[in-house]
């Protein structure tokens, strides 16, 4: 809803014009610079006057946020990141917000780049489980299989329900070719809804059967 108005920064701008008129209880100067906000900004305007700047950091927070995560999941990457930076600018302590920019180098393969963003947001979130697991997809991409397992282990063990934690571990078994065990879990990953989680399965069955199927020889003539 704000995205109108702090785009081109009259929202900040507004906040302290109105705080001025509070100050000076000037109810007919408020009255006539709220006609140039529409009626739901004018009432937030006023809302924020009342309850301090913060509000206002909090508001642009879970807009470029959202807004962020939109853009990530729709593939607009470079917009999104711009949206995880102005976040960070209004909230340095953000964990959320480096773990998404560590989610954008992990997409184009920048493995350090999102190794020093996860070590920032584990600064301020240190038992994320959310940080363990990007850590794991790092390490398996690298095809450090032992290192991947220890940090999927650890974010499983933060959130028992974290379903795509349990298809990464079957990512990370079907690679050390234990077909058995990576079956096994992820079967749990299905049950928790994750959406790749059954073709993995069918995929790993098919391997097996083509390991499986006797030689066939050729027939002299």
């Amino acid at each position: 809803m704000l995205d109108e108005v702090f785009a081109d920064n009259r929202f900040i701008g507004g906040y302290f014009l109105y705080l001025s008129f509070f100050h000076d209880f000037n109810i007919a100067a408020m009255e006539t610079h709220s006609r140039t906000y529409k009626p739901e900004v004018s009432k937030r305007l006023i809302f924020y006057c009342l309850n301090g700047l913060d509000q206002i950091n909090d508001e642009l927070v879970n807009n470029y946020m959202g807004r962020g995560i939109g853009r990530l999941d729709s593939g607009k990457y470079a917009d999104a990141m711009n949206d995880f930076d102005k976040v960070l600018a209004y909230d340095p302590n953000n964990a959320d917000a480096y773990v998404n920019r560590a989610i954008l180098f992990i997409i184009s393969s920048q493995y350090d780049e999102a190794s020093a963003e996860l070590v920032k947001a584990k600064k301020f979130a240190p038992i994320n489980p959310v940080i363990f697991f990007n850590e794991s997809v790092i390490s398996l991409a690298r095809n450090n299989y032992t290192l991947a397992m220890k940090k999927i282990d650890s974010c499983i063990t933060l959130d028992p329900e974290y379903g795509r934690a349990y298809f990464e571990k079957g990512l990370i078994l079907r690679g050390l070719n234990q077909y058995k065990e990576a079956i096994k879990v992820l079967r749990k990953a299905r049950s928790l809804d994750d959406p790749d989680a059954g073709a993995l399965i069918k995929k790993i069955k098919d391997d097996q059967d083509q390991q499986t199927k006797p030689e066939v020889k050729s027939k002299s003539k």
